[in-house]
């Protein structure tokens, strides 16, 4: 279950199918799971150092955009839960795009309001969705080990940078700081898990 983290909500219901023997009503699934997700909401976890990760990349001068496999409602419900109002550019839900994660069409609808080219862009994700996502767009990718994949999985595709701690990432969001005339935009900066 925890590996279909990361896909789309009308997605994961759908994977399981195949093992039951009538016609499931996924409208009522998706309901039933974000009225559970919200109903849970004091279980979630915000991840300060990773919040302060977003910051510093923002400081840096990078522009924001949180590319997520939540839908637009998954997204009203949660989004606000984070205090990042201000430090986000462009959002863009699964609901936005035809192909959302894996394919890469959620990370080239940022880069387009974002006015960026994916050689301008780094794509920060804890999921191997995220890391197929964001290389089919051709952006280079950060592989955190904080959220929904294990590190081993996110290892094994190679990401360009991985880190297994929050303060690594807001670190190497400081160094980039301190370097002067970087372009960059950062998406898809997780700062929660629940």
């Amino acid at each position: 279950m925890r590996r279909t983290i990361g896909l789309p909500l009308h997605r994961q219901v759908r994977l399981f199918d195949q093992l039951v023997d009538f016609v499931p009503d996924h409208h009522a699934m998706e309901a039933d799971e974000i009225a559970y997700y919200e109903s849970h909401k004091h279980l979630e976890r915000v991840i300060p150092e990773a919040v302060d990760a977003l910051k510093e990349a923002k400081r840096a001068g990078l522009s924001i955009a949180l590319v997520t496999s939540k839908n637009r409602l998954e997204l009203e419900t949660f989004l606000p839960r984070l205090g990042l109002n201000g430090w986000i550019d462009v959002v863009i839900s699964s609901s936005d795009v035809a192909r959302p994660k894996p394919a890469p069409d959620s990370v080239l609808a940022a880069l387009e309001k974002l006015d960026r080219l994916p050689h301008e862009a780094l794509f920060v994700g804890d999921t191997v969705y995220d890391i197929h996502c964001a290389r089919g767009a051709g952006v280079k990718v950060i592989a955190v080990g904080w959220g929904a994949h294990p590190v081993e999985m996110l290892r094994a595709e190679s990401p360009d940078w991985l880190f297994e701690e929050p303060a690594q990432l807001r670190e190497f969001f400081r160094s980039l700081a301190r370097r002067e005339g970087d372009e960059v935009a950062g998406v898809g900066i997780p700062a929660a898990h629940g």
